[in-house]
């Protein structure tokens, strides 16, 4: 995991999707397989492997405006090139439309991991149930048109305890 945040030093976003699920997965996706290997769950490393891609990447795009603040931008030279807009653009936040297409392409991304819908056991909850306030953000950045500095893309704290609490109890995502 620390190898992986090794990333964060660098001021250049990463080249591609790869290069992006790489470094997500050495950091949010190693910590959540290993939280569910605690839990007594090695064998369900590929699912948990896949939350902490769908967590990681969710988690990006729901700090890219803090990041673009800090000179930082996660999203895949590839992505920013297909949408036509620069770094530079997404930091100074004047990307538009654009931007918000690249940001678009990351939010789908991160609904390919094949996260949503998996089910965990009971005591493998604990390591996976905070993910499932993902989904509810990433559906109202959709509706939000991708605008990541858009008002209103959070649940509210007890909005989010109950998906959490949810997903606790159901034991999916």
């Amino acid at each position: 995991m620390i190898d992986g945040r090794m990333f964060d030093l660098e001021d250049e976003p990463p080249g591609d999707a790869a290069a992006l699920s790489n470094y997500v997965s050495a950091t949010s996706g190693a910590l959540i397989r290993l939280a569910v290997d605690i839990c007594g769950h090695r064998d369900r490393g590929d699912d948990a492997e896949a939350v902490g891609l769908y967590w990681g990447l969710t988690g990006l795009l729901r700090a890219a405006a803090h990041h673009a603040r800090q000179n930082r931008v996660y999203l895949p030279k590839d992505f920013l090139r297909s949408a036509n807009v620069t770094r530079e653009a997404v930091i100074e936040g004047k990307a538009g439309a654009a931007g918000n297409a690249a940001f678009e392409a990351l939010a789908q991304f991160a609904g390919e991991t094949g996260a949503a819908g998996l089910r965990f056991p009971k005591t493998a909850r604990p390591a996976v149930s905070y993910a499932a306030v993902a989904a509810p953000y990433l559906g109202r950045l959709a509706r939000a048109g991708y605008d990541v500095y858009a008002d209103g893309l959070e649940l509210t704290r007890f909005g989010g305890q109950l998906r959490i609490l949810r997903s606790a109890l159901s034991g999916r995502l």
